[in-house]
């Protein structure tokens, strides 16, 4: 959906997942559920798609703590880590 496109675009730009997740809940799940006309399966897909995209995308940023810190335990560059993560 386009708010897991979004959200991964934000988490991979920012390096944060919970930054990410602060950022996109009070823009996008209040004006979707509105939009919506109160459908809980469209609010709970929103919130999915906001979940995992700023999972994923922290996951592949190369700016994450996360990631600096596993290419550093697998004693390999930080480039070479990121690639294997990207999706």
């Amino acid at each position: 959906t386009l708010s897991f496109i979004i959200a991964m675009i934000i988490a991979f730009a920012t390096g944060t997942s919970w930054g990410t997740m602060t950022i996109m809940f009070p823009l996008v799940l209040v004006p979707s559920y509105e939009a919506s006309g109160g459908n809980a399966n469209i609010f709970y897909g929103v919130t999915a798609g906001i979940l995992a995209g700023a999972v994923a995308g922290d996951h592949a940023s190369p700016i994450s703590d996360t990631t600096i810190l596993a290419s550093m335990a697998s004693e390999c560059t930080l480039l070479n880590h990121v690639k294997t993560q990207a999706p």
